[in-house]
């Protein structure tokens, strides 16, 4: 495509070739890309959500619930090592039953309790 127009009226884009024809550049193609952040690599919503569960089980589930009551006298859950089984606990639920961290809490919180109930009961029965 070539035009003639007046050398000072000409975008800086548009370039003259030296017979004194303009060019135009060519369309650019820009292509879309949307790069997502992995909530589920986050490593501070997995020590929130873990910290949240931890809390349930030690304020709430244990000294409340009848069936968590059989653990009041852990003195396991109680430590650092008890927070580590929590975290390996929910770990084990993200990866292996394909859910999110962030879904633990409210649409799957009851499926998480139970789980989490089951889990201990199992690692206290082994010891």
């Amino acid at each position: 495509m070539s035009i003639i127009a007046h050398p000072l009226l000409l975008p800086n884009y548009y370039t003259k070739t030296f017979d004194g024809k303009l060019t135009f550049p060519g369309v650019p193609y820009i292509k879309s890309y949307y790069e997502y952040i992995d909530l589920n690599q986050d490593k501070d919503l997995q020590k929130n959500v873990t910290m949240y569960f931890y809390d349930e089980l030690i304020n709430k589930w244990i000294p409340n619930d009848k069936n968590f009551k059989k653990f009041k006298g852990k003195k396991l859950l109680y430590t650092k090592d008890g927070l580590q089984l929590m975290y390996k606990i929910l770990l084990k639920l993200v990866t292996k039953g394909d859910t999110k961290w962030w879904d633990l809490r409210d649409p799957q919180y009851i499926l998480t309790k139970d789980y989490i109930f089951y889990q201990i009961s199992k690692f206290f029965r082994n010891k």
